[in-house]
C-alpha cells in the first residue's frame, strides 16, 4: 500500500503507524472500535508513539508530527 518512496517525516510515519494495525498486540496504538469502525487511532497517543519511536522528539514536535502524520494518513 505504501510502496514508494518518500523523504517526508509523517508520510514515513502515516506507514509505520498502518503496519501498527495489522499488529495487534496488548500495548497497541491502534483501539477496537465499534458497529462499522474496526479501529480507530487517538492522536495523543501516536503523539506519545512518536516519542518513543523517534529519538530526540520533543512533546511539542511530537504533537505537530501527529498531526502531521494523521494528515498523510488522511491523503493516503
Amino acid at each position: 500500500m505504501f510502496a514508494f518512496v518518500t523523504n517526508r517525516k509523517p508520510d514515513e510515519l502515516a506507514s509505520k503507524t498502518s503496519r501498527e494495525r495489522d499488529e495487534a498486540s496488548r500495548y497497541s496504538l491502534w483501539s477496537k472500535g465499534s458497529g462499522e469502525i474496526r479501529t480507530h487511532l487517538d492522536a495523543s497517543d501516536l503523539a506519545e508513539w512518536i516519542r518513543l519511536k523517534e529519538s530526540g522528539v520533543s512533546k511539542k514536535y511530537s504533537q505537530v508530527l501527529a498531526r502531521r502524520t494523521m494528515d498523510a494518513m488522511h491523503e493516503l
